[in-house]
């Protein structure tokens, strides 16, 4: 039989960790609002394509020197394939980096390598990734 002493000790417990995980929801909230809000510009070597991407992430814009346009239109496809890859990873890894700064160190150290996890899968290089896909310049 339980003892009424250990329902309420109980009941302090389940009433602490949902606080704990409404404190942590808020954080991850509020982490991934501030990451949405943050764009990363990656240019290409040349300087002819330039991609700004936001923490979704997402293109929101592309810009293309003049130069670019009397490319190979190969050439320019592959520049563009790159510098579209690079940008989105780049604010891929800067929402990360946003979500992971408020958390508790514990909770963060484990969410990196879920993160890390999910990261070498989307690129092809998970255990069980067949390499069919991924980021065109890994």
């Amino acid at each position: 039989m339980v003892e009424p002493t250990d329902v309420t000790a109980m009941n302090d417990d389940a009433e602490l960790v949902a606080r704990r995980m409404r404190e942590v929801s808020d954080t991850l909230t509020a982490g991934l609002a501030d990451a949405s809000a943050t764009t990363q510009e990656v240019t290409s070597a040349d300087g002819d394509v330039t991609v700004i991407a936001n923490g979704t992430p997402r293109v929101v814009a592309v810009r293309l020197d003049p130069r670019a346009m009397r490319m190979d239109p190969a050439a320019l496809a592959d520049l563009l394939t790159q510098t579209l890859n690079a940008a989105l990873r780049s604010a891929r890894q800067a929402s990360q980096a946003a979500l992971l700064e408020g958390l508790d160190p514990t909770l963060r150290a484990d969410m990196a390598a879920g993160l890390a996890q999910t990261e070498r899968y989307a690129s092809g290089r998970g255990d069980n990734a067949s390499g069919s896909h991924g980021d065109v310049d890994d």
